[in-house]
């Protein structure tokens, strides 16, 4: 399928045919509707090449939306790997945050998210190491009908 943008739009846009694609498959990528390679594809670049366009644009790799950090702190606690806030909290009752707290992570440097999510996969991967159910589980074929 090809789609045809006309001169004027184009003009319109002060962009050039090159620069206006590469616009379209920004916004299609930061709004997850393409993935990096489709992204990159459109914007006629190589994937390593429009990983730094993100990063020059200031915009995130991937999604790390707040029920996913909920989901990965709720199995941390579960797997004793973080600590429960009081002894009222137990792995039965789910972990509900407050908006405040969620904007509040949010808030955090991006840096800083990664080093605190990157600390939690150390331990969560620690425990697999030593947990030798999972590598029975994947020692066998899966097959899927």
């Amino acid at each position: 399928m090809s789609i045809l943008i006309s001169d004027e739009i184009l003009q319109a846009s002060q962009l050039t045919p090159s620069e206006f694609r590469r616009e379209i498959a920004l916004y299609l990528f930061q709004t997850g509707r393409l993935t990096l390679g489709y992204a990159s594809q459109l914007a006629d670049m190589q994937p390593n090449a429009f990983r730094q366009l993100l990063k020059q644009r200031n915009i995130t790799l991937y999604s790390y939306e707040v029920e996913d950090f909920e989901f990965d702190l709720k199995n941390l606690r579960d797997l004793s790997l973080v600590p429960y806030k009081s002894a009222a909290d137990t792995p039965q009752q789910e972990e509900k945050f407050s908006l405040e707290q969620r904007r509040d992570f949010l808030k955090l440097p991006l840096a800083e998210r990664k080093m605190i999510l990157e600390s939690q996969a150390e331990k969560i991967l620690a425990h697999y190491e030593q947990n030798s159910e999972w590598q029975e589980l994947m020692s066998v074929d899966i097959v899927d009908y």
